[in-house]
């Protein structure tokens, strides 16, 4: 009995890919699932709220209507924490106050709510609505989950200008927290269903998704295995596949039996091959369902055999596999099982149960911090001077800034410290388009480092970087980094980036500068989110020259190209130099 399906396939392996994508966009912001939110056993009390005292839950009481009590309260209710029982009414309700109030966590809550119905009825387009208000204030969790519904969209609409939307608004959550693997897996979902994709776009979601994939993102580790077979990479497909089926992913596992039915990057096995259909098939896949149903009536040898391939394709067409529908209609009609075979065998699929799939580990896409009522007096974070009469760059982190005005909260001031002593800041704050880097202007003659052109430098070509450690009012210590390039992009002016591979990153180190043998500027990179990295990923120089010609036509940078190739000691003493500690304090 042969059954031709070589061309479908082929065909279908790409649906997979493309019912994947789907797929994650519509979990994303959904993970984990509500009920397992709610029924999963008490957990550990969060590190953080170590020195949180039970007195404070009195204390958000009395201020419950200002934005970031509410949002406590919403937390305490919606975790289970603080001698609280978890009530999703209640943490609805205090996050409903927290986000009407204009606190970010409470909004960005909010919105999970409306979205898997906690608490309250779902509401996709009141979810929307709080996420983007969320995002707009820079809060990580509702430019993630925002992104995520406009990557929905995008995908369902075929509309580019969508993703790149989505895919802005993925960057600034990444650069906020690299621990936010759904962030990276999201960009590079952005690069590889680009309708006028190229070479570079595939280039760059795969580095994207190996972001993802070292953070165990089951998805991402199979967009890599299916980006590696369709470029004929088949041993690297079947080894990702691998890792993605044992993190519990059904594509992969379809995957896997594919390459063992064809020998695609393993020995052939159709012993293998059948394990691994019948293993998804027995938890609900459809494809594997269909192909289970495939290999068994190839191999029949008895009614029982067809009776047992009519099962899974009347399971495959029940879950919406097309080629089930008109393989069933050739096997009723060529008479080889009875009418009572094919009754049976479509009674035992109506009484078919799946397994319960393995868990798979989802990180919490709501906010879970404590947040306090009072800031701090001071902070402090590296800055770098980009012309000699005194303008600067930093993070806008750095500057605890209005989210709403973009100006210093009411009540402090900032100063800058350099070898030369202090200086206050003369002038506005200038913030680019992503509201992650800031200018300020100091009064005093300064020596900064020229600027490059970071849209010609070359991997593999070495770099440095110099940052502060632990910098604060009373200690400067520029400290310097060696490396090399690891990747670049040429890409649109809103994803100028490229990455240093490097020695370990102290937690410690504040922003860094990253310039290159000439001691000419080629990237600013943020404060490292957590330590134990070896890799930094730096936005060109070139993206920052074009908003500070932009916003400021009459600044001066310091592009004057050195006549030679310094010594390292010399050097580093030109980046210690330019570099600044911008101390924000309360009056």
């Amino acid at each position: 009995m042969a059954h031709s399906r070589e061309n479908k396939l082929t065909r279908r392996r790409f649906q997979q890919y493309a019912v994947l994508l789907r797929g994650w966009v519509l979990s994303l912001c959904l993970l984990p699932p509500v009920g397992s939110l709610a029924d999963a056993p008490p957990t550990k009390t969060d590190p953080r709220e170590t020195t949180v005292q039970e007195s404070n839950l009195a204390v958000w009481m009395s201020n419950k209507n200002e934005g970031w009590a509410a949002y406590n309260l919403g937390r305490a209710y919606h975790t289970g924490s603080h001698g609280i029982k978890k009530n999703a009414a209640k943490a609805f309700e205090y996050y409903q106050v927290g986000a009407e109030a204009g606190y970010a966590m409470a909004q960005a809550n909010f919105g999970y709510c409306h979205e898997t119905g906690f608490g309250t009825d779902r509401n996709l387009n009141d979810a929307i609505k709080w996420y983007r208000a969320s995002a707009e204030q820079g809060n990580r969790f509702g430019q993630l989950n925002y992104a995520g519904k406009l990557l929905e969209n995008a995908l369902r609409l075929k509309n580019e200008n969508k993703m790149l939307e989505a895919r802005d608004w993925y960057l600034k959550a990444h650069y906020q927290d690299e621990t936010l693997i759904e962030a990276a897996y999201g960009i590079g979902v952005t690069y590889i269903q680009l309708p006028t994709k190229t070479r570079e776009n595939t280039r760059l979601a795969k580095r994207w998704f190996a972001l993802a994939a070292a953070g165990n993102h089951t998805d991402a580790q199979f967009a890599l295995g299916y980006l590696d077979e369709v470029a004929g990479n088949n041993k690297s497909a079947f080894n990702w596949y691998s890792i993605s089926m044992a993190g519990g992913s059904f594509p992969a596992i379809f995957n896997l039996a594919r390459c063992y039915e064809y020998g695609i990057g393993v020995a052939q096995s159709s012993e293998l091959a059948r394990k691994h259909y019948r293993l998804a098939a027995m938890s609900g896949h459809p494809e594997s369902q269909y192909s289970i149903g495939l290999l068994v009536y190839n191999a029949a040898n008895s009614e029982l055999d067809l009776g047992e391939a009519c099962m899974w394709w009347s399971l495959a067409r029940k879950n919406g596999v097309p080629e089930a529908t008109e393989a069933l209609r050739k096997l009723e009609g060529s008479r080889l099982l009875s009418h009572e075979g094919i009754t049976t065998a479509k009674n035992a699929a109506a009484k078919f149960t799946p397994k319960a799939p393995p868990a798979k580990h989802s990180p919490t896409p709501f906010n879970i911090e404590i947040a306090v009522s009072t800031e701090p007096d001071s902070s402090a974070a590296s800055g770098f001077f980009v012309t000699r009469d005194g303008w600067l760059i930093t993070s806008t982190e750095a500057l605890s800034l209005d989210h709403q005005t973009l100006k210093l909260k009411p009540g402090y001031e900032i100063k800058v410290i350099t070898e030369a002593g202090e200086f206050l800041v003369s002038d506005s704050i200038i913030v680019n388009k992503n509201r992650s880097i800031a200018a300020l202007k100091v009064t005093g003659d300064f020596h900064p480092l020229p600027l490059g052109d970071s849209d010609n430098i070359r991997e593999e070509a070495p770099m440095f970087a110099v940052s502060l450690d632990s910098p604060s009012q009373d200690n400067f210590k520029p400290q310097i980094l060696k490396g090399t390039v690891g990747s670049t992009t040429k890409g649109r002016r809103n994803e100028p980036l490229f990455s240093i591979n490097t020695s370990e990153i102290p937690a410690s180190f504040s922003n860094l500068l990253v310039f290159d043998a000439l001691g000419q500027a080629t990237g600013f990179v943020f404060a490292p989110t957590h330590p134990s990295r070896t890799e930094l990923v730096a936005t060109k120089i070139n993206a920052i020259e074009n908003f500070l010609k932009d916003n400021i036509p009459s600044i001066k940078l310091e592009t004057k190209k050195p006549l030679g190739e310094p010594s390292e000691i010399a050097m580093m003493d030109m980046a210690r130099q330019s570099t600044a500690v911008v101390v924000v304090y309360r009056k």
